[in-house]
């Protein structure tokens, strides 16, 4: 049993991407913010690449202002990007990506999600390593999915393989919503088992409904 839950909130990036279609404005956010800062989460994450067009193109803001605005109305709690693959203008240049992070670093910016849909050490390497240059830590998302090749052995590999790369944590992220409570109860134990004592998060979105499910059998682990 875990001796500590936390939590992130993703209402500022989640909710603003999957819900309002990244139309919600700096101001609709602000006073969002403060309450979200006292509410005791860990981590507060508040932008994905795509808001950035979406903000400058459809919104007629900055988005790096926003950061700096968040920044300065929260404060208290971390805050975070789901970096991914950023693709910001149409590659991803590696010193486009290094440019970035120092970016949101000086707006404010102190953790990132980082991913690759191959689960590829090599380009976690990478996308953590520039963020971690600028002074953000990363945090690197294994992605869950189903298939022949998505064994217990592959992801056991998988955290040895980021846990060489000394990220801030772990995250276990199943954004088809494949996971179910039966897998949770095999996967999770063995990624703690190799993870070298790095903490591990899950991010899992509840389009099946067994979200919350996993969750709870997750922190039984």
């Amino acid at each position: 049993m875990a001796e500590r839950i936390e939590f992130v909130d993703v209402t500022l990036r989640d909710g603003h991407q999957s819900l309002w279609a990244e139309r919600m404005t700096t101001g609709m956010m602000l006073p969002m913010v403060e309450r979200l800062d006292r509410a005791g989460f860990i981590g507060l994450e508040v932008l994905s690449p795509s808001f950035i067009g979406k903000c400058v193109r459809d919104l007629h803001e900055d988005p790096i202002e926003r950061i700096r605005l968040l920044a300065k109305r929260g404060g208290r709690t971390p805050m975070r990007v789901n970096g991914g693959g950023l693709n910001l203008f149409g590659s991803d240049q590696q010193s486009m990506v290094e440019l970035f992070w120092r970016v949101m670093a000086a707006a404010g910016i102190q953790e990132v999600r980082v991913s690759d849909s191959w689960n590829d050490p090599k380009v976690w390497a990478l996308r953590a390593g520039a963020a971690a240059a600028a002074g953000v830590r990363p945090i690197i998302n294994i992605t869950y999915s189903i298939s022949p090749r998505h064994t217990d052995q592959y992801y056991i590999e998988r955290t040895q393989a980021a846990v060489k790369l000394k990220p801030f944590r772990l995250c276990l992220k199943d954004p088809g919503g494949l996971l179910t409570p039966e897998r949770t109860r095999t996967l999770v134990p063995l990624m703690l088992q190799h993870a070298a004592g790095i903490p591990i998060e899950m991010h899992t979105h509840c389009s099946t409904g067994l979200g919350p499910l996993c969750v709870l059998e997750a922190v039984q682990q």
